[in-house]
């Protein structure tokens, strides 16, 4: 394999639309692909050794740390809130289910209107106050508060009533009936900070804040790294293992590899299966986990030019998944929603890649509108990144009437832009487990959707599943959801990615859970 993907763009084409292929093989060391939770043995059957300094790398920045601010996703460089906050509920790593983590349970009624949360006995923020069912609720109403900007706005918002039953018992009520409302709180609103901090020092918030989580944070500079010490009142003793966690932001991937094999960091996240084979194969080892969704191109449907159906058509043609996978490897080539087998596809399945269909609607669209074609395809400045974006520039200027050009910028920049839906085209990630899951990224209302995709029949369709509580009934909204998604194009999907954090051969007890994100309290180091 080249060991320089980016060497692709300067190599010579072979005829119109033929590109030079990086292949090659690759095969990682699966480690402790759990769900966490267990006594830090996982990977070596060794039993857990306290003390030492964990470094570990991401590729983005943080805009802040506020706890209803922080996105769940770890390509959005969301890794320090695990850190700082621990998780009221997380998602399997393999299967998508609900997992309880300080939460021991949420379940609802037989209506899907009431839900019931309940919590650990005893847990407590480094701050000395209770993790209880008022800070929850506390949390939970600033997730709602619309002055925040919370990216679990839409779900927070939809509670009508919450009740304390007892520090440890907290009764929700919705507006609605949700039957998979714990979805939502496991992927949005799990991150539960201090009520007794944010009202004393509510100009810190986004700075240092106060968790229940594994460490608490000593400094951070931005853009370079952000330092924690050990939290010696964790709830789950005698974790953590480690006294202090440096956790740095490395934009070029290629960089964390090189440190990997230096030794000057302990674990790396790569989404690009490249770099971490790469990096592995130094004397180390890699978690890896199928990342939930695909990496995709997210089209802005709400302005000019990919309000126009027959657009987003051309550019789904115009890129074919298997050649995307062998040029960037960095994925593998999927042709549906769900991986292959999945029963969320209904058997549905993308527009197959067609040139001339491409070229027939990019001529089209040039005609209606007084010319080439131009749009802009923003992306992160993390390496993989712009490589996705720098291979689909190349591949739709080699057809007539488009003119595409590509915008680097940092995480922060990027999701701002997205969300309040000032872009164009976006290099993007959509992770989603199953049908049921589309609800948040294709409801007109939900922030998620970031492609200002509108039908009023998809909209049913969500409160339909919602509110069903038989299996069958979901599935037939989740069809429609499905359908809507294939016909309508709101981003054009071309592969399904595996998330691997690769470390040290020192470094023992890496459990991988939601998106690729790792349960710091149970990692050691060998002294």
């Amino acid at each position: 394999m080249n060991d320089n993907p980016h060497d692709v763009w300067r190599k010579p084409m072979m005829g119109r639309r033929t590109f030079l292929a990086v292949t090659g093989g690759v095969t990682l060391v699966l480690a402790g692909c759990g769900s966490g939770g267990g006594d830090g043995t996982g990977d070596s059957g060794q039993k857990p050794v306290s003390g030492g300094k964990l470094t570990y790398a991401i590729s983005n920045e943080i805009a802040s740390l506020d706890p209803a601010k922080i996105s769940s996703s770890s390509g959005a460089g969301s890794a320090p809130g695990y850190a700082l906050f621990g998780a009221l509920l997380t998602l399997d790593a393999k299967t998508g289910a609900v997992v309880p983590r300080i939460a021991e349970s949420m379940k609802s009624d037989t209506t899907g209107k009431i839900w019931t949360l309940k919590l650990r006995e005893g847990v407590k923020f480094s701050d000395g106050s209770p993790y209880d069912a008022e800070a929850v609720k506390f949390n939970f109403t600033r997730y709602a508060d619309p002055k925040i900007g919370s990216q679990a706005a839409s779900y927070a918002t939809s509670i009508t009533s919450m009740t304390a039953v007892s520090p440890t018992e907290l009764r929700i009520e919705l507006a609605a009936p949700n039957a998979i409302f714990d979805r939502a709180v496991a992927k949005l609103m799990f991150f539960i900070g201090s009520p007794t901090f944010m009202k004393a020092h509510p100009d810190q918030i986004d700075t240092k804040p106060v968790g229940a989580g594994p460490f608490i944070l000593e400094s951070w500079v931005r853009d370079s790294a952000k330092t924690f010490k050990r939290n010696p009142d964790y709830y789950e003793a005698p974790k953590p293992y480690v006294d202090e966690l440096i956790i740095q932001t490395i934009p070029d991937t290629r960089q964390s590899v090189t440190a990997l094999r230096a030794g000057q960091l302990d674990i790396a996240l790569f989404w690009n299966t490249a770099d971490a084979s790469r990096a592995a194969s130094a004397n180390g080892s890699s978690s890896s986990v199928l990342s939930p969704g695909s990496p995709c191109l997210a089209l802005n449907m709400t302005k000019a030019p990919f309000d126009d159906v027959r657009l987003r058509q051309a550019v789904r043609y115009a890129i074919d998944s298997d050649q995307a996978a062998e040029v960037l490897g960095s994925f593998a080539a999927t042709a549906a929603p769900f991986p292959k087998g999945s029963p969320s596809n209904f058997g549905l399945s993308w527009p197959a890649a067609d040139e001339a269909k491409a070229q027939k609607l990019f001529d089209d669209v040039a005609a209606d509108n007084g010319g080439t074609v131009r749009f802009t395809i923003s992306c992160f400045q993390e390496a993989g990144n712009q490589a996705e974006g720098k291979y689909l520039q190349s591949v739709l200027n080699q057809y007539d009437n488009v003119d595409v050009k590509v915008n680097v910028e940092a995480a922060a920049t990027v999701l701002g832009n997205v969300f309040s839906k000032s872009y164009e085209a976006n290099t993007w990630g959509t992770p989603w487990w199953t049908a049921a899951d589309l609800e948040q990224y294709l409801k007109s209302d939900s922030i998620y959707n970031v492609f200002g995709f509108d039908d009023p029949e998809v909209d049913k369709a969500v409160t339909a599943l919602r509110s069903s509580t038989d299996e069958a009934g979901q599935a037939r909204a989740a069809k429609v959801l499905v359908s809507k998604m294939v016909e309508a194009l709101p981003m054009v999907t071309y592969g399904s990615r595996e998330v691997s954090n690769v470390h040290s051969s020192q470094v023992h007890g890496v459990e991988p859970f939601f998106d690729g994100l790792i349960n710091f309290e149970g990692i050691w180091k060998a002294q």
